[in-house]
């Protein structure tokens, strides 16, 4: 299954100074663990850098054009590195969460379906440098589970995905 796992608060910010606009929720990262523990997260350059390190027990890929991170590739066994998607589904297959940023959920969304979609919602309204577009996100979908922050899943279909 091919799955989009992420957070924006009320306004559709979805970063800040490459990391996350608000303080981190336990719930939604206990949420974004349990989902992804032992699966392979794809990301893209900006969003792997702000985890400041690998998750444990998740294969890491990136998808970039940066050398730095493909040079780290050769080094780190938990991490791949890739060009373009079709090179990534063929080596790794389609079974996977995205969980960002952005400009890959779209590019991934323009290129192949996803199966599901994970969107917590974090309560307010926060700074923010990088913004999802939800309506150019939902057009791709065809099941969602949009999540407040108290974890409560308060849309389940596509019809009901509102902003």
């Amino acid at each position: 299954m091919i799955c989009a796992i992420f957070a924006t608060d009320e306004s559709g910010n979805f970063g800040f100074n490459n990391g996350l606009p608000w303080d981190k929720s336990k719930g939604d990262l206990s949420f974004f663990k349990k989902q992804t523990i032992g699966g392979i997260i794809v990301m893209g350059a900006n969003t792997f850098r702000s985890l400041n390190g690998f998750l444990p027990n998740r294969r890491h890929v990136v998808l970039t054009s940066d050398e730095d991170i493909h040079a780290m590739s050769t080094t780190h066994s938990n991490l791949e590195v890739f060009y373009d998607i079709d090179q990534m589904i063929e080596s790794i297959g389609n079974n996977f969460w995205v969980i960002g940023g952005p400009s890959l959920l779209y590019e991934i969304g323009d290129k192949l379906q996803y199966d599901v979609v994970f969107h917590t919602v974090i309560e307010g309204t926060y700074d923010g440098d990088t913004k999802l577009d939800h309506q150019r996100i939902v057009k791709y979908l065809t099941h969602v589970h949009y999540r407040g922050r108290d974890g409560k899943t308060v849309h389940k279909y596509i019809n009901e995905y509102k902003f």
